[in-house]
């Protein structure tokens, strides 16, 4: 039986059902059941429903990200001078189905940049990036990202408003 990662598969002599996040070796798979990662060798699976891998080119991606651009979103919301831009991977594409853990941060780095880049240039005040918690990938990397500009500072945005998982971007301007 061939699989494909995000088939839907039953396991064996078990009531689980789960999805295939990736494979291991040849004769193993990674199955997501009920948010948790196991591991079970392919014989002791059942194809229930076959989803053909969605593979996804850089060109595709920047596509997108114009198209986004073009919309007024309405998860980009101005409050004042503020502007708060989500993150979070399911605000910016229909599926992550095919995409790899490198490829989502990568569209959530250029999201980012893209954003500050138009902010700095609207002349904005502050900018609030959403990303929430998770593991701290991605708040890293845009903080990492940040101190490559000068003209701006960055903190923790309001706990009470946002949580832990927001970054608050004032931009300087220049007169």
């Amino acid at each position: 039986m061939n699989f494909n990662v995000g088939d839907k598969v039953k396991v064996i002599d078990e009531t689980s059902e789960g999805i295939i996040l990736r494979f291991e070796l040849a004769d193993r798979a990674v199955v997501e059941i009920d948010s948790f990662e196991y591991s079970y060798k392919l014989s002791n699976l059942i194809l229930l429903k076959s989803y053909s891998p969605v593979i996804i080119s850089e060109r595709e991606i920047r596509e997108k990200e114009a198209e986004t651009q073009r919309i007024v979103s309405q998860k980009h919301k101005r409050k004042g001078a503020v502007l708060e831009v989500d993150l979070h991977l399911h605000e910016l594409v229909d599926s992550a189905l095919g995409m790899s853990n490198t490829d989502m941060l990568q569209l959530q780095l250029s999201k980012f940049r893209n954003e500050l880049e138009r902010a700095i240039s609207d002349r904005a005040a502050k900018v609030i990036f959403i990303h929430g918690v998770g593991e701290g990938v991605l708040c890293s990397a845009i903080r990492r990202e940040l101190k490559q500009y000068s003209a701006v500072s960055f903190s923790d945005a309001s706990y009470l408003e946002y949580g832990n998982g927001a970054t608050e971007v004032i931009i300087y301007q220049n007169k």
